[in-house]
Order: structure tokens, then sequence, then C-alpha cells
């Protein structure tokens, strides 16, 4: 009888312990697969009760920082959209370009949502200039250098009248130099 009595205390004992574990065991495994609003039962006044609670707050904490960065990503990826679509309008129309070169195609697949790279066109007298450009970066810092670059390049060759590819290239550079020389950082971007 005494043997029965202390097997059921045992019994009931454990199952106090081992059951809620139990529990934060598979709560665990649901929150791993990316369910967030999984919460532990509480029940009862001791060490796993505790860890239980404990359990339960770093799950909420840890879905508002979800929340938050999703919506910080949402935020970038809205500005970046944005900056996609300045950067869009600098480049030339491909029908424009087209009018001068029938048989031409654009090929423009930046590595991100916006690039350093960029081509540009123009006609200047009886003579075609086409540029295809990298500029220093990617991303956004590399954007924003093809967008200086490409109003470097539309001084240099529409209001300077440079022809010669040699000269255009150099005096691009020295237009860039001193846009970037407003800075108090030493930038070698280009």
């Amino acid at each position: 009888l005494t043997l029965g009595i202390m097997s059921g205390f045992f019994y009931k004992k454990i199952g106090g312990i081992t059951l809620p574990i139990l529990h934060l065991v598979q709560k665990a495994i649901k929150i791993t697969e990316g369910n967030l609003e999984q919460r532990v039962e509480i029940i009862g006044d001791n060490e796993v009760t505790t860890l239980s609670e404990q359990f339960n707050l770093m799950v909420q904490k840890l879905e508002h920082s979800y929340h938050e960065i999703v919506e910080q990503k949402k935020d970038l990826e809205d500005s970046i959209r944005y900056a996609q679509r300045i950067q869009n309008a600098i480049l030339p129309l491909e029908e424009e370009m087209k009018k001068w070169i029938p048989q031409s195609f654009v090929l423009f697949r930046p590595k991100d949502i916006v690039s350093g790279d960029f081509y540009w066109f123009t006609k200047l007298d009886n003579k075609l200039v086409i540029i295809c450009a990298d500029c220093t970066g990617h991303g956004v810092p590399g954007a924003m250098v093809s967008v200086m670059c490409s109003q470097a390049l539309s001084k240099c060759v529409n209001e300077l009248n440079l022809n010669k590819p040699s000269s255009i290239l150099d005096n691009t550079v020295r237009v860039l130099e001193e846009r970037f020389s407003k800075s108090e950082e030493d930038v070698k971007d280009g």
C-alpha cells in the first residue's frame, strides 16, 4: 500500500514537471516553424511555472521584434523602389535609341533593385554618343554615383560640347571630383 501511494505521489510529482516541459518543447517547435503566436499555459507555482512565464515573455518580445523588422524591411524596400524610379528617369528611353539605331536593344539587369551600372545616350551634331558605365558600388550607393555620373556626362557632352571619348571621360572625372571634394571625407568613387 505504501509503495502504491509513493508511486502515485511520484507519478503525480513527475507528471507535474514533465508534462509542462513537454508542452514547452511542443510550443518551441511550433515557434521555430514560424508560428510566433504560440504561448504556454501557466499552471501551478513552481520552477516550471517561472520557466513557462519567461518563455511566454521571450516569445512576446521575439514576436514584437519580428514585426518591427518586417515593418523596417517594408520601409527600406519602398525607399529603394522610389530610388529605382529616380534612377530609371536618368536612363535614355529605348525608343529614342531605336530612332537612331533601329536594330538595337538594351539589356539592363541590375544586381540589386538599383545599381551603379547605367547607360547613357545622346546625339551630338552628326554623331551618336553611347556610354555603358559601371560606377563604384552597387545598390543605393552605386545608384547615387550613377546619377551623379549621368549628370556629369550630360554637362560634358551637352553643355561643353565635348565629343572625343578621352575628353569626355577626363572631364567627367573632373566634374565628379569637384562634386565629391565638397565632402569632408576623402571620396574616391566614380
